[in-house]
């Protein structure tokens, strides 16, 4: 009687392992990004890495402002460009990161294909798992964030983000 019980416990004991080890090896069924980029004129701009060559190798910058100190991390910079403006953020050490990314036309797609004037039905498809609130989709993955602006059934704004607070 004692090895049955042994036995039981040490089946259900193998059963439980494996069900925690396939729940935290599970593959991401979702189109969630795990990077946050685009790719504008051949340049990868990506949130989080260093906007050093990113800004010199895109060129034909149309404006440049600084919108004075984020929230004690630095100056944040925003160069807009003809479809885009990109959010750099300076240390004071001279450290510059992309901080953000708003797309401004169709001629750039988010890395799952979302552009401005898609329709909203296949932003939600193409993006998976976005958690939607009133006109908007939103992607989290850790610090970073892409929000799609919806309006009259179609994407009309879309914005790659850094939630400093994460």
């Amino acid at each position: 009687m004692k090895n049955i019980v042994k036995m039981i416990a040490l089946v259900m004991a193998v059963l439980m392992l494996s069900v925690c080890f396939f729940a935290c090896n599970k593959e991401e069924s979702d189109n969630t990004p795990k990077s946050f980029y685009v790719t504008y004129k051949g340049v990868k701009i990506e949130l989080g890495k260093t906007a050093d060559n990113v800004v010199e190798n895109i060129g034909d910058v149309l404006s440049v402002h600084e919108l004075g100190d984020c929230g004690g991390l630095g100056a944040q910079i925003k160069y807009t460009y003809a479809s885009l403006a990109i959010y750099v953020l300076e240390d004071k050490d001279g450290n510059a990161v992309i901080d953000g990314i708003e797309l401004y036309d169709d001629s750039i797609t988010t890395p799952e294909g979302v552009y401005i004037g898609m329709s909203a039905s296949d932003a939600k498809a193409k993006l998976g798992g976005a958690k939607e609130s009133g006109n908007a989709l939103t992607v989290i993955d850790g610090k970073y964030y892409v929000k799609v602006k919806l309006d009259g059934g179609k994407v009309s704004e879309i914005h790659f983000g850094t939630d400093s607070a994460n």
